[in-house]
């Protein structure tokens, strides 16, 4: 699974060897970092698409992917609606703080 930036439409993330694990998880662990939507195509899906496509290539290799849901200053969606959102994407909360979640892979078959 490649590291680097990934983009669906008008979204785009990061995703990064992570340091947040010990070193002999880290092999997979990998982290989404920076998450956006450009401002004037929020709410058309394209982050949850993003997301599901994501998810699927983690599912593919085994990989764990972990976030800190971190709501942007000038955005309307509260912390709470941020960590729900992530839920219904598959993640679960796995340390309240500073909060942190994580997506198990999904088993094939």
């Amino acid at each position: 699974m490649r590291l680097g930036v990934y983009q669906e439409g008008h979204a785009s993330l990061r995703l990064i060897q992570t340091a947040a694990v010990p070193e002999n998880m880290r092999a997979d662990v990998l982290e989404v970092v920076g998450l956006e939507t450009e401002t004037e195509a929020q709410g058309k899906g394209h982050a949850k698409a993003l997301l599901s496509r994501l998810g699927a290539i983690a599912d593919d290799h085994k990989k764990v992917l972990l976030l800190i849901p971190t709501p942007f200053a000038d955005k309307p969606m509260s912390a709470a609606r941020l960590i729900a959102w992530y839920v219904r994407m598959g993640y679960q909360q796995i340390q309240e703080k500073p909060c942190l979640m994580a997506r198990p892979p999904k088993r094939h078959g």
